[in-house]
């Protein structure tokens, strides 16, 4: 097996064309759809872990998430060349979320800064930033969680 920037190859080759192809499906609804749809959309999603207590999957969905995390940044910086990735990768990685059965919530947030308006959105895994620093994330106020 090798092994390329943390990801074991050909083992997370699934994983990689999969975080590929849903970031292209969501960056498409996202031209489309309101993002309160789709966050709805992806909240009705069923999982393996349905029915069963969060987080009882174990660390193994968490390290799927981290690498898909690192695939969608890869992605957005190299080949969609994103200078405001957040959204798509928020509702790629909450989707993720989803059908893993772990606890997340897909949060969007807006502050003020030197009179222009900033938006961010995050993901929320077990009521923790993931992937965030969540001192930068205490100046924006959630404005839109799903």
């Amino acid at each position: 097996m090798c092994c390329w920037r943390g990801f074991e190859l050909p083992r997370d080759l699934g994983l990689l064309a999969g975080s590929f192809l849903l970031l292209a499906w969501y960056s498409f609804r996202l031209k489309h759809l309101p993002y309160r749809e789709i966050l709805t959309d992806i909240a009705g999603l069923r999982g393996p872990g349905e029915g069963h207590p969060l987080g009882a999957s174990g660390d193994g969905n968490r390290e799927v998430l981290e690498k898909t995390c690192r695939a969608l940044n890869f992605y957005l910086r190299y080949i969609y060349r994103s200078n405001r990735p957040c959204l798509r990768r928020t509702a790629v990685l909450y989707h993720r979320c989803r059908r893993l059965g772990l606890e997340a919530r897909a949060v969007v947030g807006v502050c003020r800064e030197k009179g222009e308006l900033l938006s961010h959105a995050w993901l929320l895994l077990e009521g923790a930033p993931f992937q965030e620093n969540p001192a930068a994330l205490a100046r924006y106020r959630s404005i839109m969680e799903g």
